[in-house]
């Protein structure tokens, strides 16, 4: 983005609009930077967040979401006990299907336009699990961790007391789980959904010179969690995704592809003169 900012001011081009960069901290543990640009009172019309969704696609929405940690009590004793004492570990496999088929579910009563392109649609999903000390000894307890996630005009809290009373109904139909129910905590991470309309005149604009830029229209999709939620709810600023294609997100290897990368950036330099307007020569 500094890039097309250089190449404007080498070339002397004065925007009748103004032009924004924020450089922010903190996207995937709650959008605090963003927050906190917007506190200090910086706003604007129309805000694009450069992340890496792929020129093929215009993100106008973001789902909601919340980390969730499920405690699961055991009893702890030599493996010598197993037919005796609960393991901690079994019962949060018990758990641990109970979300995969909430999951499904949630999947199942999805109905939004924006997320048809998307085969997972509303996430709930475990992805990490703590238990025991040692090979041969049962553990005192098993922790998971996850995260859910909700859609545009769901409430993220209600969503998630949704999901806490159905791990406890779940618990009530186990024996060792009705006596002793598992702890369930909210930590961390937390979003609120996201909507800008697709037909605002900044989303069609910019749909426009996608199009003309690369020959190719756009398709306009929902996203996951994202901080296009924060100028949209707090801003009043109609927000979008757009950046490069790439892979492995979240993980080992991430990456973006360069041809894409100079893809999006003809696209926003010819989107900042058509939006912002080249100013007259005085």
């Amino acid at each position: 983005m500094m890039i097309i900012v250089k190449v404007l001011r080498e070339m002397r081009v004065r925007l009748k609009g103004d032009l924004q960069l924020q450089f922010v901290v903190d996207e995937e543990n709650g959008g605090n930077g963003t927050l906190a640009c917007i506190l200090r009172g910086y706003r604007s019309d129309a805000t694009i967040f450069l992340e890496p969704t792929s020129p093929k696609y215009l993100v106008v929405s973001s789902r909601g979401a919340h980390f969730f940690r499920v405690i699961i009590p055991g009893i702890e004793g030599g493996i010598e006990y197993q037919s005796l004492l609960p393991n901690a570990i079994e019962k949060a496999a018990l758990l641990i299907n109970a979300v995969q088929h909430y999951a499904l579910w949630r999947a199942s009563q999805a109905n939004s336009p924006l997320y048809e392109h998307d085969p997972t649609k509303i996430p709930a999903a475990i992805c990490k699990i703590q238990a025991g000390n040692w090979p041969s000894t049962l553990p005192a307890q098993c922790i998971v961790e996850g995260s859910i996630e909700c859609l545009p005009g769901e409430d993220i809290d209600q969503i998630c007391d949704q999901f806490s009373a159905y791990l406890h109904e779940v618990a009530r139909h186990d024996p060792w789980l009705c006596e002793h129910p598992p702890l369930i905590e909210w930590f961390g991470l937390r979003y609120e959904a996201g909507l800008t309309d697709p037909n605002h005149p900044f989303v069609q604009s910019l749909k426009n010179v996608v199009t003309r830029t690369l020959g190719v229209a756009p398709q306009v999709v929902g996203g996951g969690g994202s901080d296009l939620r924060l100028p949209v709810l707090y801003a009043q600023s109609a927000s979008v995704l757009f950046g490069p294609s790439g892979g492995a997100i979240h993980s080992t290897d991430e990456f973006v592809d360069l041809d894409s990368v100079m893809e999006v950036l003809q696209v926003l330099g010819n989107f900042i003169l058509e939006w912002c307007q080249v100013a007259d020569d005085e």
